[in-house]
């Protein structure tokens, strides 16, 4: 339950050290009439002064709308009462309510107090917190990702920093009313951003092609080199058409293509956007036979935040470096899968998660487009499944006994995830092999896997283990295959776990630690992705 609150700017209290150009302005004057949150005898309210544990958890209780009175001998002990009985936190959790709350804390209370369940979708915000893998948890991560709380500009959130009372009311006030939540996904930001400045660009884009039309009616100026002027009395607009054929119009000042414009070139492509000292710079749209790129240019460059839309709708949206997506991105196909992570040169490379059309989902690293199967998880998007995780901790509890040396722990691995997994023949004789039998998740959760989902969590039990283990990339039999090179006492060997689990369930030892010579007699190396 929350209280119903609104602020009309007119009846609540005045503090005369806030103004109404501050970032907390509104929401500490909402939950100052609603009675939430005051000020100092004094008239002040103190926006950078610190908050205490207790006074945080009566504010938030208050908050979530219940009706307590302070106690006698301790002010707060009804609502720390309270909040450990609606399981805002646990006994012990705190060894000192008097201290002052850290952000990460105060982060935490509140998102226990949300309705909304954590979902796996959640993760696609880790991107935006530069200190969630160090600092952060889930149940900051739930907060950040319904925009209750945000990080600072440069990224990060400070978990450890000392919450102020300007953060508790604006955290306060987003918990209460979802209108004041705020998007925290910066690349959903983007793409709403850039889908307002494609209509804005087709709009203009529809108006200059019409100029275009009028000025090309008109008796240029034709000058020596072959170029012509064009230009119509009254307006601003002229336009320029170069001796091959392309064509610019907009501004021209002395000459040099100025401010806004438009040029179309004779190979089908075109641009609409803004220019500065005669270069496309700034903001626009620019067109070619099969895409279209949306957003920022650097000095006649394809290099800033941009969307891309394929003729088959593929959409790209992140940072470009002349062209081509360099850093963090997202990408979303017509078919369904989806992508958000870091891109080098135009490929997956770095942290990301891919999500497969059905809604599985990878979390992890990639080594050019490739999952690397290191370390990495998996779970069904819009859930809040533990099936993956639950099923690696597991097989590694049951196959791992204290004082077994590497050597030891490979082989009881291989032994229990052949023991495991089934391969999905029916899948490859019909030549229908589903993504989730491709994957890791295929093999430790549904039992089921190829070649890739068995050497993928091979892998990463190898990697849980403390062991070092990369993917091989080839073929065998001319077809594409997968395996593992490992790190053994002795050295890297291969090691097969798809030939080695035979089909009457007995494990072979064929392709078990054997050297590269040997392993190239019928396999063929392509990658390995360290």
């Amino acid at each position: 339950m929350f209280l119903v609150l609104g602020y009309n700017g007119a009846e609540a209290l005045t503090f005369t050290d806030i103004e109404a150009g501050d970032w907390f302005y509104e929401d500490v004057m909402t939950l100052s009439d609603a009675g939430i949150i005051n000020g100092f005898p004094d008239g002040s309210f103190l926006p950078a002064a610190k908050v205490n544990v207790d006074q945080f958890i009566k504010l938030l209780v208050v908050a979530l709308g219940y009706d307590l009175e302070n106690g006698t001998s301790y002010w707060a002990l009804p609502f720390i009462q309270k909040g450990h009985e609606i399981g805002l936190f646990a006994s012990g959790e705190f060894d000192d309510y008097s201290r002052p709350i850290t952000r990460g804390e105060m982060a935490t209370l509140i998102s226990r107090g949300v309705a909304e369940d954590f979902d796996k979708a959640m993760y696609e915000y880790t991107f935006f917190m530069k200190d969630y893998h160090d600092q952060g948890t889930e149940e900051i991560l739930k907060a950040f990702s319904l925009g209750i709380i945000t990080g600072y500009p440069d990224g990060y959130f400070y978990p450890q920093k000392l919450a102020t009372r300007a953060e508790a009311g604006t955290m306060l006030m987003r918990l209460i009313a979802k209108n004041r939540r705020v998007e925290t996904h910066q690349l959903k930001n983007l793409m709403a951003d850039f889908t307002r400045l494609d209509e804005d660009m087709n709009a203009a884009l529809s108006d200059y092609q019409e100029a275009m039309g009028v000025l090309l009616e008109e008796d240029p100026i034709r000058l020596d080199n072959g170029d012509a002027i064009y230009r119509l009395e009254d307006t601003a607009i002229e336009g320029y058409r170069w001796a091959n054929g392309d064509l610019y119009v907009g501004g021209l000042d002395d000459g040099v293509f100025s401010d806004f414009g438009y040029f179309s070139w004779i190979n089908g492509s075109f641009y609409i956007g803004e220019i500065e000292e005669g270069l496309i710079h700034g903001r626009g749209l620019m067109g070619f036979d099969d895409a279209v790129y949306t957003g920022e240019f650097t000095r006649g460059e394809m290099t800033g935040k941009a969307m891309v839309v394929w003729e088959d709708e593929d959409t790209f949206i992140g940072s470009y470096d002349e062209g081509t997506l360099t850093g963090l991105g997202m990408h979303f196909s017509p078919g369904g899968e989806s992508y958000i992570g870091e891109y080098q040169s135009g490929a997956k490379d770095g942290r990301g998660i891919f999500t497969f059309s059905n809604g599985l989902s990878y979390f992890g690293t990639f080594n050019q487009e490739y999952r690397d199967g290191d370390e990495f998880t998996m779970y069904y998007r819009d859930s809040d499944d533990t099936a993956f995780e639950d099923t690696v901790w597991r097989i590694l509890d049951e196959a791992l006994a204290p004082g077994m040396g590497i050597n030891e722990k490979i082989r009881a691995i291989h032994d229990a995830l052949a023991g495991h997994v089934t391969y999905d023949l029916e899948g490859y004789d019909l030549g229908e092999v589903d993504d989730q039998s491709h994957t890791a998740y295929g093999a430790l959760v549904e039992g089921r896997a190829v070649c890739d989902g068995y050497a993928e969590a091979f892998n990463l039990l190898l990697n849980r283990a403390g062991i070092t283990s990369d993917l091989v990339i080839g073929e065998a039999l001319d077809e594409g295959h997968a395996w593992n090179l490992v790190a053994f006492e002795e050295g890297f060997y291969h090691v097969d776990l798809t030939w080695n689990d035979l089909d009457n369930g007995g494990i072979s030892e064929a392709y078990y630690k054997i050297n590269q010579d040997e392993i190239q007699r019928d396999h063929v190396i392509e990658w390995i992705i360290h």
